[in-house]
């Protein structure tokens, strides 16, 4: 029997995780059997789409009044429910990422708590995640966890020689939540100490960069640290492979989350190993122990011992690979979203 379903993001461009994991549901939507798939997204020709609102109104008053399926791309979009449930809609689903839900402005959360409860199932990138959609009215019974996920050609690992002067990387924004300079100014100085002649990437651009690019003339980093800012996909993963550990030193920050950790499976998939911050939807980003360790975010020590302790007794670079491809590829997310999408009633 064919099934219908449309899908309605609003996060078509741009390098972040709620945009890659747009491209990555359409691309696997696309590939499932026995169904008639349809998208509406903004024009990617456009600086911004005044169109695109007007165009998932009218795409979606049709698919309800005809009781297909719909699925949201975020929580941001949610009052669509109120609508398309009033036109007939039966089967109706949202992805919640994280940001989309805590957005701090009170008429967005009274508008979150009333419409959210709404669909059918909420599909949460993480377990954290998933606390604040259950916190905003939608039932346990609703909620499904299901992880963003890499595609098989993501991954490719490259032999690591771990010697004595180790290189750190971590790739990401530069914005307070990610710790960045936390990280520079409390534990790299003592991770020098026992390793001089250590050197950190940081690739990435944002806000704090020049707190940052400050805090490594303090402290007189400026040989240990690189700051790459943005660089091209080659240039990325030419800079995984070469090194020896991914960092994501996440700092806790009210109003603002970190709803997965993307980062971390990119580089895991490579074989790089993760000492991340045991913070939101981190934890559920690193299988501790196989493609990485933790440490209590805001304690340098923990932090430094963390990354000693995965030098110096580094996990295979085959088996963090094929660890995070058994759980994040999308061979096997397409399934779990498939089977949550419909059987949804």
């Amino acid at each position: 029997m064919q099934e219908s379903l449309l899908y309605i993001t609003r996060k078509a461009k741009g390098i972040g995780g709620m945009q890659r994991l747009s491209a990555d549901f359409i691309r696997a939507a696309q590939g499932w059997d026995n169904v008639s798939f349809q998208f509406v997204q903004p024009y990617n020709r456009l600086p911004f789409d005044f169109t695109f609102p007007f165009r998932a109104l009218f795409v979606g008053a049709f698919h309800a009044l005809q009781g297909h399926r719909i699925h949201l791309g975020d929580a941001a979009l949610s009052p669509f429910l109120v609508l398309f449930r009033f036109l007939g809609a039966r089967h109706m689903t949202v992805t919640a990422c994280g940001l989309d839900v805590l957005f701090p402005n009170n008429f967005y959360q009274w508008m979150i708590r009333r419409a959210l409860p709404r669909a059918d199932k909420v599909i949460c990138i993480s377990k954290a995640t998933a606390m604040e959609v259950q916190k905003r009215g939608v039932s346990m019974e609703k909620i499904s966890v299901v992880p963003c996920g890499l595609h098989d050609s993501a991954s490719s690992t490259t032999v690591r020689l771990h010697t004595a002067s180790p290189k750190l990387i971590t790739i990401g924004r530069l914005i307070p939540r990610k710790g960045v300079a936390w990280f520079l100014e409390s534990v790299l100085p003592i991770l020098l100490i026992h390793y001089p002649d250590m050197t950190y990437d940081v690739v990435g651009d944002g806000q704090q960069r020049r707190t940052i690019e400050q805090i490594c003339r303090d402290k007189k980093l400026g040989r240990a640290v690189r700051i790459r800012g943005f660089v091209d996909e080659s240039t990325k993963n030419e800079l995984l492979c070469n090194a020896n550990l991914f960092i994501m030193p996440n700092i806790p920050i009210q109003g603002d989350m970190e709803g997965f950790g993307i980062a971390c499976i990119e580089a895991s998939a490579k074989g790089v190993p993760v000492v991340a911050a045991r913070l939101e939807g981190i934890e559920d980003a690193v299988i501790e122990g196989k493609t990485g360790f933790f440490f209590t975010t805001h304690d340098p020590i923990g932090c430094a011992r963390a990354i000693q302790q995965a030098l110096e007794a580094p996990l295979k670079t085959e088996t963090v690979s094929a660890e995070t491809i058994k759980i994040f590829s999308w061979e096997h997310l397409s399934k779990a979203y498939k089977y949550i999408l419909f059987s949804a009633t």
